[in-house]
């Protein structure tokens, strides 16, 4: 389903990144993983991900640098999924400039239906 699409994921909590990577490959992403901001922006340099899925636990500054980055001009446009244990999530989604954003307790089922919206839209330009 995923084959063609390439993930990235940003998030500090190691078991989270292992959960996240383990259910996308199982759907057949490309999946890779960062644990901080510096990791992050290499990655998005060098290897252009289709999708980036960002812990909204950064600070605002780092959220919005990463998302400056995945949506200008010179690296194509890279959706954004925020995920937040925050109750003012939304606040800072909006702030940062997120795609979406899901609560930290997500449902799986929610996870893949918006990675496959956000893959379904790359596969079609």
């Amino acid at each position: 389903m995923g084959s063609q699409c390439r993930i990235l994921v940003i998030d500090g909590d190691e078991s989270i990144r292992e959960f996240i990577t383990m259910a996308l490959t199982a759907e057949g992403y490309e999946v890779h993983v960062a644990s901080n901001k510096h990791i992050a922006v290499e990655f998005i340099a060098q290897y252009k991900p289709q999708l980036v899925i960002l812990d909204m636990h950064l600070n605002i500054e780092e959220m919005a640098f990463i998302v400056e980055l995945c949506h200008h001009k010179a690296c194509c446009y890279i959706p954004v999924i925020g995920l937040s244990t925050s109750n003012k999530a939304t606040e800072l989604a909006e702030r940062a400039g997120l795609d979406t954003f899901l609560p930290k307790q997500f449902d799986l089922d929610d996870l893949l239906g918006v990675c496959a919206q956000f893959a379904s839209a790359v596969a079609n330009e």
